[in-house]
């Protein structure tokens, strides 16, 4: 038998072997019989051992889930610091004019964006980077910076994902604890260390709501070491009243380690398109390109951005809705005797006096959608974003019910 007869054998062998492979096992099958599970660790790859004890962020909840899971329609999502008022109508007609270009890569570098907010800040090019939002930024920043082993030091009750980009680099994360309801600079300041390379602070503090003032900033900063990296993130910046706010590019412009993060998220309704950037020194700058992913802003969002920076009606809308919002909450809450935190932002922190957890689920049963204080370590607070006129009052009638309801 020659070479090629003994292959044509074998290959028949090997064909009358898998076909009664396979009728053993659909006869196990038709018997009820599963085939054997094979143990998770045959397969399972190495992960980092420090991401187990990980906790991902827990977004707000979406109002048509809620609405699925509950039977219920027309729920009001007061969660997630949103724009009432929508999406700026001039980024909302730049985006429909981009439809056509949606076939084409977006340009990695964002060139018109960052060449405007470059212009609008006394800053060269060189000095901004945009992002997937202001927190991709975030994430960028711990890839650069951080090592095993590395610290950072950011409040106890904050934005969570600078906790969790930090983790992610298996860096140690110090938290200090609010002073009242603003954020406690000397308490930071004692839990930087050799070991420390970024300090995070959320300025206005999400989700307090409070403020610090440029001057402030400059004392602390003046006292970290030469290798920390003091990032401020101003995601909530167009909406402070505060005088003594205004003035952080200038650390950017005199050469500091400080990083200024801001989003258009939130004035020019922006939130689903995700568009944030950085300002920092140019080596900052060049270091974070380094990491980014290519072709990380769509077409759609760039082209919305770059618009409704011009669209001065819609902010000063915008913020004119948010301090008569501000005023109406102020004094139904006080009205309700309870207590709440002045705030710079779009948001109100509130101690309702009750278990925010149970107080979060009895109001979505009511049709509204608030954020529990319980992810930020504060089992009593809420925080509610200011809406339309008749949102305001709405979630005003759902709370004080559901207080009463859960009250022991």
């Amino acid at each position: 038998m020659s070479d090629r007869d003994d292959l044509r054998e074998l290959a028949s062998q090997l064909r009358r072997a898998s076909s009664v492979m396979r009728a053993a096992e659909e006869t196990k099958l038709a018997g009820g019989e599963r085939p054997r599970k094979v143990a998770k660790s045959d397969f399972a790859p190495t992960a980092k051992p420090h991401l187990e004890s990980l906790r991902p962020y827990s977004p707000g909840k979406p109002a048509a889930e809620v609405e699925r899971e509950l039977g219920l329609t027309d729920v009001l999502k007061l969660a997630s610091n949103e724009n009432a008022l929508g999406m700026s109508p001039l980024a909302r007609a730049a985006l429909e004019s981009a439809l056509e270009d949606s076939s084409i890569y977006p340009d990695t570098h964002c060139r018109q964006l960052v060449d405007e907010i470059a212009r609008r800040n006394g800053l060269g090019p060189e000095c901004v980077m945009f992002g997937n939002g202001a927190v991709e930024l975030i994430y960028y920043l711990a890839q650069c910076f951080l090592a095993a082993g590395d610290e950072v030091v950011t409040s106890g009750t904050s934005f969570s994902a600078y906790t969790i980009a930090s983790r992610i680099q298996d860096a140690v994360v110090r938290a200090a604890p609010l002073d009242g309801a603003g954020l406690d600079l000397g308490a930071m300041s004692r839990l930087v260390n050799e070991h420390t390379k970024l300090v995070f602070i959320a300025n206005p503090n999400n989700p307090t709501g409070t403020i610090l003032g440029v001057d402030e900033l400059e004392a602390f900063a003046r006292t970290l070491p030469e290798q920390v990296v003091l990032v401020l993130d101003e995601a909530y910046y167009d909406f402070v009243d505060d005088p003594r706010y205004r003035g952080s590019v200038s650390f950017v412009l005199e050469g500091w380690n400080v990083v200024v993060l801001r989003s258009l998220s939130k004035s020019l309704g922006l939130a689903g398109l995700r568009i944030g950037y950085a300002m920092a020194r140019s080596d900052i700058i060049r270091t974070m390109r380094q990491v980014q992913v290519p072709f990380h802003v769509n077409v759609l969002a760039q082209r919305a951005a770059l618009a409704g920076l011009d669209d001065d009606e819609h902010i000063a809308r915008t913020l004119q809705l948010i301090r008569e919002g501000k005023e109406y909450l102020y004094a139904a809450l006080a009205a309700a005797g309870l207590q709440f935190t002045a705030s710079e932002t779009n948001f109100i922190w509130v101690d309702t006096g009750v278990d925010a957890a149970r107080l979060f689920d009895e109001m979505m049963r009511g049709g509204v959608i608030v954020r529990p204080g319980t992810g930020f370590g504060a089992p009593r607070h809420i925080r509610v974003t200011i809406g339309l006129p008749e949102q305001n009052r709405r979630f005003m009638q759902v709370l004080l019910a559901s207080i009463t309801r859960v009250k022991p």
